[in-house]
């Protein structure tokens, strides 16, 4: 029997849309996940750093210390900056302050089992726009297993949750 590989249940709930991804590459902590058609997200530490090919959205971004934050379970200010591919093909960057918080404990379900995890919260506000993200750490381990990262004002915010080949 072959290996399931691994996957990434997403949905963009603004727009009504859901799908799965399937790991195409990984390298230095850094995943590429493809649908089907050809779009794209890249994680790194399961933190979103960029979403292509659904439209306007994230062309890069650096997460380093929201992650450090939400991967140690601790709260605390961080900063992080967006890329943006608008209409006139420039990039448009823009910066912004978030505060992360513990809302608690709260049990996910993968593959039907439930598992452990931290639940924590980090608002964002720039000069433009301000943004919400929620994340599911795994109790005692730095892994995130669900999350809703905002991709940017057209799609809003995507959930992700990874599905593994075992628990």
């Amino acid at each position: 029997m072959r290996p399931i590989p691994p996957r990434l249940e997403v949905s963009f709930p603004s727009r009504d849309l859901s799908g799965v991804m399937l790991l195409e590459t990984e390298r230095a902590g850094v995943q590429t996940w493809l649908t089907a058609d050809g779009a794209t997200i890249t994680l790194e530490k399961g933190f979103l750093t960029s979403a292509k090919g659904f439209g306007s959205g994230l062309a890069a971004s650096v997460v380093r210390q929201s992650a450090a934050l939400v991967l140690a379970r601790q709260e605390g200010t961080a900063e992080r900056f967006h890329s943006f591919l608008n209409g006139n093909d420039q990039i448009e960057l823009h910066a912004y302050k978030c505060v992360v918080t513990r809302l608690g404990p709260e049990s996910i379900f993968l593959r039907g089992l439930p598992v452990a995890a931290q639940k924590l919260q980090e608002r964002c506000h720039g000069v433009a726009e301000s943004f919400t993200n929620t994340y599911w750490v795994r109790q005692g381990v730095p892994e995130v297993l669900q999350s809703s990262q905002w991709t940017g004002s057209f799609l809003g915010n995507l959930f992700m949750k990874t599905v593994p080949d075992e628990i």
